[in-house]
């Protein structure tokens, strides 16, 4: 059975790879992703202003001001997931 990551976690990683800038093809091996998956969201990406292009040659991207708040509010979510099972089945 493979394991699907969600839309939160693909836009997290993407993010987190472009923190100190990456080409496309950098995004798409650091993220286990392919280019077809990729291009959507970078195109939401940089329309949100989250990620921007700062070097022409070639084309790198790097996370915004911005796209850091979005980092550090998906990790706190996914840290507090991540606890809610074990909330569920323990005895209150």
């Amino acid at each position: 059975m493979v394991n699907r990551r969600s839309k939160e976690d693909i836009i997290l990683k993407l993010l987190e790879t472009c923190i100190n800038g990456a080409t496309k093809t950098g995004i798409v091996y650091q993220g286990s992703l392919n280019f077809r998956t990729v291009k959507p969201y970078m195109n939401l990406l940089k329309k949100k202003s989250l990620i921007e292009q700062f070097q022409e040659h070639p084309v790198k991207y790097r996370t915004t001001p911005k796209g850091l708040e979005v980092i550090d509010a998906l990790r706190k979510l996914n840290s507090m997931m991540e606890e809610m099972p074990n909330q569920l089945t323990s005895p209150l």
